[in-house]
């Protein structure tokens, strides 16, 4: 028999007690809202980040507090100079970089299907994955992976999704992730796969690239 379960990052489940169909209730979410700081969504997901890592608390990053702390400083000054034009790969390198005594990062730029592939196996290990997409006109966004989706059969479980956090979309209320990209569908040939809103909308996207980050040890 197949479940459809979900395998978030373990930070995120701690002290969340779960219910049938894999429902969460009383979950504390670490969310940024896009807006809440300034613009670009790279910056949002990169600090989304060290919020679920436990390096920084929401208050800092809105507050602006990160900038008091000098292992932060320079991240923060990357992060404003973001707000306003956008990121692209080279430039949350850079930022990624600027947090190296708290994270390691590794990063893919290649086919969807490349991409798909280096998420999966990153987030089995425990990651959090900053996914780059394109829509079908051609706009891009980063988000942040935080889990997968899968049907279980004994041991072994068949991604079906990947579940992300996404400072476009309202913040998660229920489950701590607001978006969901869909991959039973996705072949290595396939030019788009699916993203699912919070609110049910989906549209076509296509990964371009993926920074998978862990804590430093």
């Amino acid at each position: 028999m197949k479940h459809l379960i979900y395998k978030l990052h373990p930070t995120l489940i701690t002290n969340q007690k779960q219910r049938t169909g894999s429902l969460f209730h009383s979950v504390a979410i670490p969310f940024l809202k896009q807006g809440e700081l300034d613009g670009a969504c790279g910056p949002y997901s990169v600090w989304t980040s060290m919020l679920i890592f436990g390096f920084v608390s929401r208050n800092d990053v809105i507050a602006g507090g990160v900038f008091k702390k000098p292992k932060l400083r320079r991240a923060w000054k990357i992060s404003k100079k973001l707000f306003m034009n956008g990121a692209d790969e080279d430039d949350m390198s850079d930022l990624l970089k600027a947090l190296n005594v708290f994270i390691n990062f590794q990063e893919v730029s290649a086919s969807m299907h490349a991409v798909i592939a280096f998420t999966i196996e990153k987030l089995e290990k425990s990651a959090l994955v900053i996914l780059g997409f394109e829509t079908s006109t051609g706009e891009g966004h980063w988000m942040l992976a935080v889990g997968i989706e899968g049907l279980q059969t004994g041991s072994r479980l068949i991604p079906t999704g990947i579940l992300c956090i996404d400072c476009e979309e309202p913040a998660p209320s229920i489950a701590p992730f607001n978006v969901r990209v869909i991959l039973n569908a996705t072949k290595s040939g396939d030019e788009f796969t699916q993203y699912f809103s919070s609110s049910g909308e989906r549209q076509n996207v296509k990964l371009t690239s993926a920074f998978a980050i862990s804590k430093r040890k």
